[in-house]
């Protein structure tokens, strides 16, 4: 047979996959995709699960041990102060509470460096002592109002800290005036 000046016979042809494949070398059927053949695959899922279950406690245990999980954390408190300057040597303060006004039991004052500094507050419900305004029960009362003296006649910083029953402390207010 020729076609288009070529001539075909049949030894021409492409071999047959048979003829290919050496002896060593089995093409599977279709009947031995079987169940016993897939034994390899029970143990692989296996370790894949175990070591998955490794990774999640290492975590889980990880978390508890470093303070992850919730134990470290610390509470807010709300309460606010605000400040204005009288004159060149004093601040006036007035303590407004908020949410956790009724566990506040102390103020602390500090001007500049800390050093040099006068409070006076007018209410009998708190105990002034050095830098200190503390509540002579419960708490430190809403309203009170203080005044902080310093020598300095330049603009002064200010930052007034509050302690809770608690044990915490933190920043009220702070501000340079």
């Amino acid at each position: 047979m020729e076609i288009s000046g070529i001539r075909k016979t049949g030894h021409d042809r492409a071999p047959s996959l048979h003829k290919l494949a050496s002896p060593r070398v089995q093409i599977p059927k279709r009947d031995d995709y079987t169940m016993e053949n897939e034994k390899g695959v029970t143990p692989i899922v296996g370790t894949i699960m175990l070591v998955a279950l490794t990774v999640v406690l290492a975590a889980i245990v990880a978390a508890f041990l470093f303070g992850f999980a919730g134990q470290n954390l610390q509470t807010t408190h709300i309460v606010s102060a605000t400040m204005q300057r009288v004159n060149a040597t004093s601040v006036s303060v007035t303590y407004y509470g908020g949410q956790d006004a009724g566990s506040l039991y102390e103020l602390a004052f500090t001007v500049n460096d800390g050093t040099n500094t006068t409070i006076f507050s007018g209410s009998p419900q708190v105990t002034v002592s050095g830098n200190r305004v503390t509540a002579k029960s419960g708490s430190i009362p809403v309203g009170l109002g203080v005044t902080v003296i310093s020598p300095n006649s330049k603009k002064d910083h200010l930052i007034i800290t509050g302690t809770f029953n608690d044990g915490s402390s933190t920043i009220i207010a702070e501000s340079t005036l």
